[in-house]
């Protein structure tokens, strides 16, 4: 009996471990806008124009995605996200644009992203350009244990759409199992104990 039970909490840590692992990947605190608005946000600069909405055409997935329209000037969400010091992290989100007349030089359109304060040299700058959403995905290594993650917006015609904002961090060296991955990972398990009862019983062993 000791010894079936010795197996079955391990089998329980291992799971208990991938199931931590895989839980804790992700820092962003609603990302997909899901709660209908900017809950874990902070909102700057001009925000008559930000908001949250249900619209299937600007959405990436789920029901919701942000809406940005700053004019004048910029604004836009800001969060704060616990992080490792030297850990590598990449900053993965989905954006729109529902452009401008490029021919009106008195309106601007204008989107980036800030890391710490810092501007990200893949920032997409000024573009008047329409498109639907597109994947973006950024690298960056932590230089603090909180870390400061800044959408910037400007679009004086018309609007940003943007979803799935998330931030992972990289491990080179140990994958984290996905969610999907984490059934197959337990039945494997559950599996192995099944198969060392079954040859104790067959040589006669006591459990």
């Amino acid at each position: 009996m000791k010894n079936i039970m010795r197996e079955l909490s391990g089998l329980a840590l291992v799971a208990g471990m991938a199931l931590s692992g895989a839980a804790q990947a992700e820092l962003v605190t609603n990302g997909g806008f899901e709660s209908a608005g900017f809950d874990g946000w902070s909102q700057f600069g001009t925000s008559d124009n930000s908001f949250v909405a249900a619209e299937a055409d600007y959405t990436h997935s789920g029901d919701h995605a942000a809406f940005f329209g700053a004019v004048g000037s910029t604004g836009g969400i800001a969060q704060q996200l616990a992080t490792t010091v030297g850990q590598r992290y990449t900053l993965s989100f989905w954006l729109g644009n529902m452009g401008a007349n490029p021919d009106n030089n008195d309106t601007q359109s204008f989107f980036s992203i800030a890391i710490d304060g810092v501007v990200e040299p893949a920032s997409l700058g000024f573009d008047k350009t329409a498109s639907e959403m597109t994947s973006y995905a950024i690298s960056f290594t932590a230089a603090s244990l909180v870390t400061d993650l800044s959408f910037i917006f400007r679009q004086d015609e018309a609007f940003w759409f943007l979803d799935d904002v998330s931030v992972d961090a990289v491990n080179d060296s140990v994958d984290v199992p996905e969610p999907g991955t984490l059934p197959l990972l337990l039945a494997a398990l559950a599996g192995w104990f099944g198969l060392s009862f079954a040859r104790r019983n067959a040589a006669g062993g006591r459990p």
